[in-house]
């Protein structure tokens, strides 16, 4: 079975009562091409900026290569690729 190169499990993010992210799941798969589209306000760069380490999470998992980055600085991620 392929395994996810980017695997998002449950992803959530709120700016006070408005809801960017809510309970977020997908995986990517190496040799794919995907498209993250949407309207304004709809949490395309909310979940850009979470999934680059520049925005925190406030519940959730992140995993590159089935490493658990979720906690990890921007930095770190960007290291690893």
């Amino acid at each position: 079975m392929k395994k996810p190169v980017l695997k998002i499990d449950k992803l959530s993010k709120s700016f006070g009562a408005i809801k960017a992210n809510d309970n977020l799941n997908f995986n990517l798969f190496r040799n794919e091409i995907h498209a993250l589209i949407g309207p304004n306000g709809s949490g395309k760069s909310t979940l850009v900026k979470q999934v680059s380490g520049f925005l925190k999470q406030d519940s959730g998992q992140i995993y590159l290569e089935e490493i658990d980055i979720s906690n990890y600085s921007a930095e770190q991620r960007s290291r690893m690729g």
